[in-house]
């Protein structure tokens, strides 16, 4: 009588190792966006806070905002606009130079990620529904940051 011996893996093996797997990335991905997201926003937060630095070094040599021309850049997953609280560009006629506003805009795919606002009042409020953001608050949901 000839023994075989089977050589390889069962259904039932392979089946069991495509289950970890699964249970794997089901942990993994939600882990690894949430990681992104809270880079991103980090990033954003960080040029904000950057900008309205420059602009209070700005103001005190100046005296005003007026004139003031942005150094904000792209941070991936946001635009970056920068007017008074009226919505006037800083270089524009129509300002006071009195006052500013930085809201950092979320365009990214994910519906998570956070908007930011940071007004030269002391404002610095996000919320992820950007159609609640003004010049000067967050309004509905909105969080301090």
């Amino acid at each position: 009588m000839i023994i075989m011996r089977s050589k390889g893996f069962t259904l039932i093996e392979m089946m069991i190792v495509v289950v970890i797997v699964a249970i794997l990335v089901a942990v993994a991905i939600p882990s690894y966006q949430s990681y992104v997201r809270t880079v991103n926003e980090g990033r954003a937060i960080q040029a904000m806070q950057n900008e309205s630095v420059l602009l209070e070094r700005y103001k005190a040599r100046n005296f005003s905002y007026i004139n003031y021309s942005s150094a904000l850049s792209g941070i991936q997953g946001y635009t970056f606009t920068l007017t008074d609280q009226a919505g006037n560009t800083l270089t524009s006629n129509n300002t006071t130079g009195s006052d500013w506003s930085i809201i950092a805009q979320n365009t990214s795919a994910d519906s998570k990620q956070a908007s930011f606002l940071i007004t030269s009042n002391g404002t610095r409020c996000k919320n992820t529904a950007f159609s609640n953001i003004s010049k000067t608050d967050c309004g509905t949901g909105a969080e301090t940051w």
